[in-house]
């Protein structure tokens, strides 16, 4: 969410969010514009927690207090921790009566305890839950995400010439100038001999529309592969340029106007030319951020030309001298601004060569940029990313994202006939290109275009192209194939051959698969305790079951079809049995079921009434938790028993084999 204007959008979305069950805000900048909008916005989230600004203020003592006390636990959470002591009991002499008697208290203080992580850790864990900054607010910078690349500057001043003399007065150097002679612009020539020496893809960006196209008109004629994107090309036209750029044998060079800096990514390219640069720092940031994003796998190299003695000359000293905001993301060039905003005027117009202003200004923004990092937004940077919880589900992720996601594309789209072409068969990275065909037995492929578009298993590879979309089990086209599926009649009732000597030929098997489904509202989050359970049943036509001897797995690959008119006369032939034998195959489901659910709602009301006992405590001591936010969770665990407790067993496949002697 933008954090520029916010007195214009605030108050639309304040009714819009006492309307709403659920909110998410997310800010790239939160505090960018200072403390009082930035709680107007936490406002849009609790309007009874955040209703006084000067509490909200007089807290934030509190939490640079315990972010401190955080700060001197952390180097002890890394194995080779300092093997001297903190006098610990000084360091929590706030906490004393709270954490005396706790097990991790008491093995940090502990002085023949050599192996104070575990202890550490955990003081960290339950300061960050004494004060609550968790709950409702989770902040991650670059430095605790990690992964990004390093950024480097490259400066090149020019020489001008009588052509470009409103470069001295003006932003943009070619205000006062013909279209006509902006070949004359010291940038161009310096721009077609910086290409001339790259053989790697180079994005380059600039002010207008205007300039853009005239950029890349030059850069075509002058022989580069070239594309331009601006906002005076339809939206097909953009994509068409992004990816002719995202193409190995594309496009080298993409010129963009401001348009571009927002909302593409093109960390396949490592090379960012400002052939000029924006009047705000954030524009400069979302500039940068087409490259310096995840997925990035070299070092961003930023170039930028400028003539000297130009507003564009004093405009990079700012940048460069008084924000660093070329080598280093910054929050805070609002306030900066705002501070010298007279002084700064005067500067990047000339009026004023004091290049003290550059210093003051620097020391200025490193304060400020201190000032955030204490306090709450320390504690909050904790809260949100903790290394060893954080690597443990990146892996559950990484195992399970795309695990046997290959075999299913292949075969769901054979299923419904949509075109697939496999682009890699290699199961962890394989690549599938999709697309509809005129025989299709869908309406419609969410997020595939009608010219097809490519999947990819691999996220890094995926990340790396702008027309290629990151295929798990939770993409949309995916989670439709798999609602078509379960939705789909045919294929619920089929027939098979079963060569197998352990039964004798000739023998007729019921195969049943029953599913446990209990529905609830996403809040309830049942799924973690009981998610949609199959139960597999064999047995003979006359009732006896036969699934404990075998395996389903093993089964299904020696069974053999049978066409669809011999299936119909089995059907028929053992229409009267057949009912009997479920209606046995439904009884056993039953009583396959109880344990299952027992154990769900076991598992349900031990981890709810962990937490609401977890927030009854800490209520005692902090003021953020609330009577209403324990009976929500108490609500929330009753309701979600009596959903667990009206599940349903729902029947949802049928398959008659007959055995055969084997060949």
């Amino acid at each position: 969410m933008a954090s520029r204007n916010t007195k214009y959008w605030l108050p639309s979305c304040g009714r819009l969010a006492a309307q709403t069950e659920s909110l998410l805000l997310l800010s790239a900048t939160p505090e960018q514009t200072g403390e009082r909008e930035h709680f107007s916005r936490l406002q849009l989230l609790d309007a009874d927690h955040y209703h006084d600004f000067d509490r909200y203020l007089a807290q934030q003592q509190e939490f640079k207090q315990a972010a401190e006390l955080a700060e001197a636990l952390l180097p002890f959470t890394q194995e080779g921790s300092p093997s001297k002591p903190l006098d610990w009991q000084s360091l929590f002499a706030d906490y004393l009566d709270e954490v005396k008697a706790k097990d991790w208290f008491v093995a940090l203080t502990d002085s023949s305890n050599k192996e104070p992580v575990q202890a550490a850790q955990e003081a960290i864990s339950w300061l960050i839950d004494r004060h609550g900054t968790g709950r409702e607010m989770f902040r991650n910078t670059r430095a605790t995400v990690g992964g990004f690349p390093n950024r480097y500057l490259h400066s090149y001043p020019l020489e001008n010439n009588e052509f470009f003399a409103s470069a001295s007065h003006h932003i943009q150097p070619e205000t006062e100038v013909a279209d006509g002679l902006w070949e004359k612009d010291p940038r161009w020539s310096w721009l077609k001999e910086f290409l001339e020496c790259q053989a790697d893809k180079v994005l380059v960006i600039c002010h207008t529309a205007d300039m853009a196209q005239w950029l890349n008109d030059q850069l075509t004629f002058a022989g580069f592969q070239s594309a331009d994107f601006h906002e005076q090309m339809p939206l097909i036209h953009r994509d068409r340029a992004a990816a002719y750029f995202a193409d190995e044998d594309g496009a080298q060079v993409l010129v963009c106007s401001e348009i571009g800096s927002e909302g593409r990514n093109f960390q396949f390219s490592h090379h960012i030319v400002m052939y000029d640069l924006p009047e705000h720092p954030d524009l400069l940031e979302q500039r940068i951020g087409r490259l310096d994003r995840l997925g990035q796998l070299n070092d961003v190299q930023i170039h930028v030309p400028f003539i000297k003695e130009s507003v564009q000359e004093r405009l990079f000293n700012w940048y460069h001298h008084a924000l660093n905001a070329f080598c280093r993301t910054t929050g805070s060039g609002d306030k900066v601004e705002e501070a010298f905003g007279d002084s700064l005027h005067a500067y990047l117009h000339g009026q004023d060569d004091d290049t003290d202003l550059l210093n003051e200004a620097r020391v200025y923004h490193e304060a400020l940029l201190k000032q955030m990092e204490e306090g709450r937004n320390r504690l909050l940077e904790m809260s949100s990313c903790r290394p060893e919880q954080a690597r443990d589900l990146i892996d559950q992720i990484n195992h399970q994202a795309t695990k046997g996601l290959h075999n299913y594309i292949e075969q769901v789209t054979h299923a419904f006939n949509i075109y697939a072409e496999c682009m890699d068969d290699t199961p962890e990275k394989a690549a599938w290109f999709l697309r509809p065909s005129t025989d299709m037995m869908l309406e419609a492929l969410p997020g595939i275009e009608e010219e097809g578009k490519m999947l990819m298993l691999d996220r890094r590879q995926a990340s790396q192209r702008e027309n290629v979309a990151f295929a798990t089990w939770e993409h949309p086209l995916i989670a439709m194939l798999m609602d078509e599926v379960q939705g789909f009649d045919s294929g619920k009732l089929t027939s098979a051959i079963l060569p197998i000597s352990a039964l004798p030929e000739g023998t007729v098997l019921v195969e049943s698969m029953f599913v446990i489904e209990a529905t609830a509202h996403p809040r309830l989050k049942l799924a973690q305790s009981l998610p949609m359970t199959p139960m597999w049943q064999l047995s003979d036509s006359n009732g006896k079951f036969l699934h404990q001897q075998f395996t389903a797995d093993k089964w299904a690959e020696k069974l053999k079809g049978v066409p669809n008119r011999v299936a119909e006369q089995w059907v028929a032939a053992l229409r009267k049995n057949l009912i009997e034998v479920l209606q046995a195959h439904q009884l056993n489901a039953q009583d396959q079921a109880r344990p299952i659910v027992q154990a769900a709602k076991t598992s349900y009301q031990h981890r709810c009434q962990n937490e609401i006992d977890r927030l009854i405590e800490l209520k005692s001591f902090n003021s953020a938790i609330r009577d209403e936010d324990i009976e929500l969770l108490e609500n929330n665990m009753q309701e979600g028993l009596v959903r667990i407790d009206e599940h349903q067993i729902r029947l949802d496949a049928i398959r008659i084999i007959l055995t055969t002697k084997p060949e």
